[in-house]
């Protein structure tokens, strides 16, 4: 039985997710399985799958609600481990995630757990820091702004099962979960170590509006749960 399950959602970019799968396959403590959930229409994605010939990795295919908050949804349900965590299928995961993650759940009672991590800029071919730091769990500073990025994050399957993405939001999904889980008290711990290579693509920070679009759902977040 695996002591964690990542959720992957991929949608027709299967040489991007070869290099996911591959992190996950370096990792120090084996005791995972990815629930790779398929959002797109393409046969590529299964065949690579089978082409591991990892049974930890498993596949299925999205019919119901699309998008990264339905598909997640779906690889919860179908993940076997009590922990589960997020993972993008763009981004590599450091060899210490799984093993860092669970000594976090195995050494105290906590609901939720991120972590730093590296920003891949593609087109300049550099690795950097966050612009925004992470930083030890402070309600204040998350009504004002995102800081857990949450491609880091793990949480106990039941706690997710409980509450579910929403997908009415098409961004700043991850801001409407987890703003609901600190509003109910759960107890979020920051692991003060890098442990996922974010994949930063051409363009991502100069598309005004995928900003905009961005700043609208995160607005519309903080107005639902009254902190503006």
């Amino acid at each position: 039985m695996p002591k964690i399950s990542f959720l992957i959602v991929t949608k027709n970019r299967p040489q991007i997710l070869a290099q996911t799968l591959d992190s996950l396959l370096a990792q120090t403590n084996p005791g995972w399985e990815a629930i790779v959930v398929d959002d797109g229409d393409g046969f590529e994605v299964k065949e690579l799958i089978e082409n591991f010939k990892d049974s930890r990795f498993k596949y299925f295919v999205n019919t119901g609600t699309r998008g990264a908050a339905g598909g997640r949804n779906l690889a919860a349900e179908m993940a076997t481990a009590s922990i589960v965590a997020i993972l993008d299928d763009d981004d590599l995961a450091y060899p210490e995630r799984v093993e860092k993650t669970l000594e976090v759940f195995n050494n105290q009672t906590v609901d939720v757990v991120y972590a730093n991590l590296d920003i891949w800029d593609v087109e300049k071919n550099l690795v950097r820091d966050r612009k925004t730091p992470v930083c030890d769990f402070d309600l204040n500073i998350f009504k004002e702004r995102d800081f857990i990025p949450h491609g880091t994050v793990a949480m106990r399957k039941d706690l997710l099962l409980a509450n579910l993405y929403n997908p009415f939001f098409l961004i700043a999904e991850d801001y409407d979960l987890l703003s609901r889980l600190a509003l109910q008290g759960r107890k979020f711990v920051y692991i003060p170590k890098k442990l996922l290579k974010y994949r930063l693509w051409p363009g991502n920070t100069t598309n005004q509006q995928k900003q905009d679009l961005v700043d609208y759902y995160t607005k519309m977040v903080q107005e639902k749960r009254g902190w503006l």
